[in-house]
């Protein structure tokens, strides 16, 4: 857990300022959980009980539409990921949450959340710049898919995460990018024969 522990205390050191005593509470309340490949962390119809931070590993989200999983976005490390859309209020969650690769995290339970709020003065300033830093990630994927072609939506994620985009499987990758795996292909194809275009 110590490496662990120091990613995720870096983690939060780069948003806010704690003091020693701080950092030994948010340590009492970390527990470091491992995820095999293909685990769902957390499933349609369930509460999300975890506020998470993804040390090591893969994820991705998405939704069942129409009989079809259809991918929203993926988490690689150095991030929090939980569900907002039940974390915050402990209602069933829509989304699932699945490891794509063994995934090392660190987990908070809902109850030791609300205790850090009452214990620590600065954590409600962190949650605030983290939720507003997913607010502006989540109106940047929305515009992107509005208002760009699958191929430069591709070509963003190989600027921004090119060690991760190899590593994600080509039908969920095409499920982000609503393609099918064949036109991902071709646009992969084309990218790599002309990288600067």
């Amino acid at each position: 857990m110590d490496m662990s522990y120091l990613n995720f205390k870096n983690y939060i050191a780069s948003k806010i300022p704690l003091k020693e005593a701080d950092w030994e509470i948010i340590k009492e309340v970390s527990e470091e959980q491992i995820f095999e490949a293909g685990t769902m962390i957390l499933e349609a119809g369930k509460v999300c009980r975890y506020l998470y931070y993804l040390n090591d590993g893969l994820l991705r989200y998405f939704d069942w539409i129409d009989g079809e999983e259809k991918t929203k976005f993926f988490t690689f490390p150095d991030q929090l990921f939980t569900s907002q859309q039940s974390f915050p209020s402990q209602v069933p969650t829509q989304e699932n949450i699945q490891a794509l690769e063994k995934s090392q995290v660190l987990a908070i339970h809902f109850d030791q959340v609300e205790f850090l709020f009452e214990r620590i003065k600065n954590w409600s300033l962190f949650i605030r710049n983290v939720i507003l830093e997913v607010n502006l990630d989540t109106e940047s994927l929305l515009r992107a898919a509005q208002n760009q072609t699958a191929e430069d939506r591709y070509k963003t994620l190989l600027n921004d995460s090119p060690e991760y985009l190899q590593r994600i499987p080509l039908k969920y990758l095409a499920s982000f990018l609503g393609i099918a795996p064949e036109s991902l292909s071709r646009i992969r194809k084309k990218v790599a024969q002309n990288p600067n275009v």
